[in-house]
């Protein structure tokens, strides 16, 4: 079904606490390789990547039946480095979200050297349709977990060229990985040194197996505690007690810098509304779904007042039917959530460490 090219597909995790839904997958791809890469998973292995030229076209498809304003934003992209080479249809897909005045975020560990794109990058920045999220979670293992992508010290000189172009820039520190703590917090301050607007944090997320083999490759011993990050139980993450000390050291080191931090897929924020946990706020302004964090603090019925819900759905024209199968399974996890959501099991151990 072509709808879903733009659509990430429902999960307890995404459904219930992402604010936006909706990405662009321009490659089959990606030729960065990474240990870590959690996209394996649903777009099969890493190799030489290969445009998709039907993408740009149906992207104004379907970004024209979009009557709600302001329009939700697009991540660009979710299962492969976006700017792995030179392709005209990057640029198409920027031209129509400058028509249709539709948000970007664009998610990269690339360190964008060709002028093109980076002048693309300052146009969409100057209408306030792009926010930039730069992936630098290592420094000295960036060459040992991630060797085929920029040095992280490239992605930093990144950082700091586009702010010095005025383009909202914030750092994505991921994945964190128990035993890297001290490594981590350094590419985070880096960051922050070079103008990040704020730090995304997210942790590990990988099979028994998977990894076994990051920390035999790190050449260190595996560390910290871990539990099912899934109902099923098939991927594991770190405790929620080492998340919890994780969120308050990075929110502390954000808020020493006068900047914000949020974690991406997590209850360490569980009280009340966040903002945007992927800071867009901080570049441009966009409808959002409403989350199970805002379900929780505000109700099910001033929720759908403040947020894209319920029979509103009907202004995303083709998106409607995708955006209403995230809320049904969203509104389930509300409901009940002690049976069916893992995030509820550590709610009130959330609230208990940040009171």
């Amino acid at each position: 079904m072509e709808i879903w090219e733009f659509v990430i597909k429902p999960s307890i995790y995404i459904s219930s606490l992402c604010y936006s839904i909706l990405r662009i997958e321009p490659w089959d791809t990606c030729s960065y390789s990474c240990l870590y890469c959690y996209a394996r998973w649903y777009r099969g292995p890493h190799g030489f990547p290969k445009p998709k030229p039907w993408i740009p076209k149906l992207f104004e498809r379907i970004v024209r039946e979009i009557k709600v304003y302001p329009k939700p934003f697009f991540r660009l992209a979710t299962l492969s480095e976006p700017f792995q080479r030179p392709w005209r249809g990057l640029f198409e897909i920027f031209e129509t979200a400058e028509r249709y005045e539709v948000p970007l975020v664009v998610n990269t560990k690339s360190d964008v050297r060709w002028n093109d794109l980076f002048n693309w990058l300052l146009r969409l920045a100057d209408k306030r349709l792009l926010l930039v999220q730069v992936t630098v979670g290592f420094l000295e293992s960036s060459s040992l977990l991630e060797p085929r992508t920029p040095s992280p010290w490239r992605r930093l000189e990144l950082i700091e060229r586009l702010r010095e172009h005025g383009v909202p820039v914030v750092a994505r520190v991921q994945p964190l990985i128990p035993g890297l703590e001290e490594e981590q917090v350094r590419v985070a301050r880096e960051a922050l040194e070079r103008g990040a607007l704020g730090i995304i944090t997210e942790s590990l997320r990988e099979s028994e197996e998977g990894i076994n083999i990051i920390y035999k490759v790190l050449g260190v011993k595996r560390s910290g505690k871990w539990e099912p990050y899934d109902i099923k139980g098939r991927l594991i993450h770190p405790s929620l007690r080492w998340r919890l000390e994780r969120h308050f050291a990075f929110k502390s080191l954000a808020r020493s810098y006068g900047k914000e931090h949020a974690d991406c897929k997590d209850v360490c924020e569980f009280r009340g509304e966040l903002k945007d946990c992927c800071l867009t706020h901080l570049a441009f302004e966009s409808t959002k779904r409403p989350t199970l964090r805002d379900l929780l603090a505000l109700g099910r019925e001033r929720a759908c007042e403040k947020y894209l819900c319920g029979d509103r759905l009907r202004e995303l024209g083709k998106l409607a039917r995708p955006f209403r199968m995230h809320e049904k399974l969203l509104l389930r996890a509300f409901e009940k959530r002690k049976e069916l959501c893992p995030l509820a099991y550590a709610e009130s151990s959330v609230r208990g460490l940040n009171d």
